[in-house]
C-alpha cells in the first residue's frame, strides 16, 4: 500500500512542475505573503519607534503578539486562495482525459489513489510554508522571538491546509472541469471563512455549530501559540471525512464507467 501511495504521490509532484498553473500559484502565494509581511513589518517598526519615545516608555513590544500571530492568520487566508488552484486538477483532469480508467484497471486501490494525490499537494503546500518560516527567522534579528508559539502556529497552518486540500480533492473528484472544481473550491473555502462573521446573528445553537466548523475559529488559536487537542481532532476528523467522501466518489465513478 505504502509503495503505491509513494508512486502516485511522486508522479503527481513531478507533473505539478510541468504545469504553468503551479508556478502561478507559487508566485502568487509568495508575492501576497511577502506583501502582507511587509505591511506588518512597517506597522511593527512604527510601534518600536513609539516604544522608544519617553511618553511611551511603558509600551511593551512583543514580536509574537504584534507581528507573528497576525502574519500566521494572514498566511491562512493566502493559503485559502491558492489551494483551489493546486487541487483543481487532481482528479478532474484525470476524469477529463479518461486516465482515471487506467488507474481503476491497475492493481491500485481507490484509497491509494486518494491518499497519494493528497500527500502530493500537501508536500507542495508544506514546501511553501517552509519558505515563509524564514520570515520569522528574519524578524528575530529585530527582537526576541518565542519560536515555540511560532511552531504551534505553523502546525495550525499545516492542519488547516491539509483540511482544505482534502476538501479540494473531493470537489475535484466530482467534475471533469478544472475550472468548475476551482470555482467550487473557492466558494466552499469562502463560506468556511465568512461563517464566523455571520454565526452570532443566527442564535446560540447555530452559532456554536458554525463556529465549530469555521476554519478561522480553529486556526486563530494556533496563531496565538495555543495548542488545543480539540482543534487537532477537528482537523483530523475533517481530513478523514473529506478523503472518505473522495474515495466514495471515485468508487461511484468507477461503477458508472
Amino acid at each position: 500500500m505504502l509503495k503505491n501511495i509513494y508512486i502516485i504521490a511522486s508522479k503527481e509532484i513531478k507533473s505539478y512542475f510541468l504545469l504553468p498553473s503551479t508556478y502561478v500559484a507559487i508566485a502568487f502565494f509568495l508575492l501576497l505573503s511577502g506583501y502582507l509581511f511587509n505591511g506588518l513589518l512597517h506597522s511593527f517598526f512604527k510601534t518600536m519607534a513609539l516604544a522608544n519615545l519617553p511618553e511611551y516608555d511603558s509600551l511593551v513590544v512583543n514580536i509574537n503578539t504584534l507581528f507573528l500571530s497576525p502574519f500566521i492568520l494572514n498566511l491562512s487566508f493566502v493559503a485559502s486562495i491558492i489551494l483551489p488552484i493546486l487541487t483543481m486538477g487532481t482528479l478532474a483532469e484525470e476524469r477529463k482525459l479518461s486516465t482515471i480508467e487506467l488507474l481503476f484497471t491497475s492493481p491500485i486501490t481507490n484509497w491509494e489513489i486518494v491518499i497519494g494525490k493528497f500527500f502530493a499537494v500537501l508536500t507542495l503546500y508544506t514546501f511553501l510554508l517552509t519558505i515563509t518560516f524564514s520570515y520569522s527567522v528574519f524578524i528575530s534579528f529585530y527582537g526576541e522571538v518565542e519560536f515555540l508559539p511560532v511552531f504551534v502556529g505553523y502546525c495550525g497552518l499545516f492542519l488547516m491546509g491539509a483540511t482544505l486540500i482534502s476538501l479540494g480533492i473531493f470537489i475535484s473528484s466530482t467534475t471533469e472541469s478544472q475550472i468548475l472544481a476551482a470555482i467550487g473550491t473557492f466558494v466552499v473555502f469562502f463560506l468556511l471563512w465568512v461563517i464566523k462573521s455571520i454565526a452570532p446573528a443566527l442564535g446560540e445553537t447555530w452559532e456554536s455549530i458554525l463556529l465549530y466548523v469555521s476554519v478561522v475559529n480553529h486556526v486563530s488559536s494556533f496563531s496565538r501559540g495555543i495548542f488545543e487537542l480539540r482543534n487537532v481532532i477537528f482537523y483530523l476528523s475533517a481530513i478523514s471525512f473529506a478523503l472518505f467522501l473522495t474515495r466514495n466518489s471515485l468508487e461511484s465513478n468507477k461503477w458508472k464507467g
